[in-house]
């Protein structure tokens, strides 16, 4: 396990910009098919419109974006050599894990809060398909066992693992982290001001999924401390509907 100082140090390499460009390639190549994908789901919505096929189009677009960041992330592995570990956490994992679910969701509530009292809650693209039990369960599955693992292993485990190597961990954490914001902006409406704050709430709580990776080089960590994070989310919404 790396202390926190090591988060500082730097390891800058002669193939920094060849790495960002082949960053760059593989998040181009996953909003194409993203796009694509989202598009072709539109067009069949458009024939079968009622709230159920909306529901359904919505986690079938999930399951498709997730698609494309493993595909993404097994790119970017093969482009720069970036070798992602994984194995069966350790007590020291578990305990990373523990810190980083806690550190996310405390960091959540806090943001959230700010958020609501400055006027600046975006409406998620999910709207009221939540309000709806089979949807909300489809989801609360989908994000422990297909979203944080491939978000995870794109994010985390290509992207910060690459970063690091030219760039050293803290760079690589933050830039990692302000790129996951980014890429879930799609996921919500409203004002510029909106968006953008929801986006920084997303980035900033991921921070923690960052350390836990850097600390640990086990992507199973920040990929089981993604999942309970999204399961208290989306579970203390599915407990409300009942």
């Amino acid at each position: 396990m790396k202390s926190l100082l090591d988060l500082t140090r730097s390891q800058p390499t002669s193939s920094a910009l060849l790495n960002v460009l082949h960053i760059l390639s593989a998040l181009i190549a996953v909003v194409l098919l993203v796009f694509l994908g989202k598009l072709g789901l539109s067009l069949l919505l458009e024939t079968f419109s009622s709230p159920s096929a909306t529901g359904i189009s919505i986690l079938l677009a999930i399951i498709l974006s997730q698609a494309t960041f493993l595909s993404g992330g097994y790119l970017l592995t093969k482009l720069t050599g970036t070798v992602i570990e994984s194995h069966y956490p350790s007590r020291d994992d578990l305990y990373e894990i523990a810190i980083a679910v806690i550190g996310s969701t405390l960091l959540m509530m806090v943001l959230l809060v700010l958020q609501v009292s400055f006027g600046l809650t975006a409406e998620s693209e999910l709207g009221t398909q939540q309000q709806a039990i089979w949807f909300t369960v489809g989801l609360f599955l989908l994000n422990i066992f297909l979203v944080a693992p491939s978000e995870e292993y794109l994010f985390r485990g290509g992207i910060q693992g690459t970063l690091r190597q030219s760039f050293g961990p803290a760079v690589s954490i933050f830039a990692t982290s302000a790129l996951f914001g980014l890429f879930h902006a799609a996921n919500y409406s409203g004002s510029v001001p909106e968006v953008a704050t929801s986006v920084t709430v997303i980035a900033l709580v991921s921070v923690p999924f960052a350390i836990a990776y850097e600390r640990t080089q086990n992507i199973v960590v920040p990929m089981a401390a993604h999942a309970l994070y999204n399961s208290i989310l989306i579970g203390n919404t599915l407990l409300s509907l009942f």
